[in-house]
């Protein structure tokens, strides 16, 4: 399945309007390098919010733009889709080992996984091959 930027555009603002009690009350949006900053970009504005990024290198190892700023806030990780959950779970703990956060939720437009406990919110659940816009190296290689 291809997922088109349209696609993204819906599918992140659908997430604004239903989850729109708990953006509320969210400090900071913290999009995931590289799929979740189109839909933390798109969460974050329609919000006015302020966005930060995350980003996972090849060792597992976890870096924050402005995580300082994060001390004590309510904070939401974007991410485009969760699969494992492993992403999620290591910027989780990088945010909740050196912040202080108030509260840490997450989010993925699409869950491609069996397990719901991976992140909070989602809009759509899907098995099987998905390949987003920015996924295009991927299908290059293919």
């Amino acid at each position: 399945m291809s997922i088109k930027l349209e696609e993204v555009l819906s599918l992140s603002l659908e997430m604004v309007e239903k989850y729109e009690g708990i953006f509320m009350k969210t400090d900071f949006i913290i999009g995931v390098s590289r799929g979740g900053l189109i839909p933390a970009t798109i969460i974050a504005t329609s919000i006015n919010k302020p966005l930060v990024t995350a980003y996972i290198d090849k060792q597992d190892n976890v870096y924050i733009d402005r995580i300082d700023w994060l001390k004590g806030k309510n904070v939401v990780i974007i991410d485009d889709i969760v699969r494992t959950g492993r992403t999620i779970k290591l910027i989780e703990d990088l945010i909740w080992k050196t912040t202080e956060a108030k509260d840490v939720k997450s989010c993925a437009l699409i869950e491609n996984t069996e397990d719901k406990d991976h992140v909070d919110m989602s809009i759509r659940d899907y098995k099987g091959d998905i390949n987003f816009i920015w996924d295009i190296d991927k299908q290059h290689n293919e």
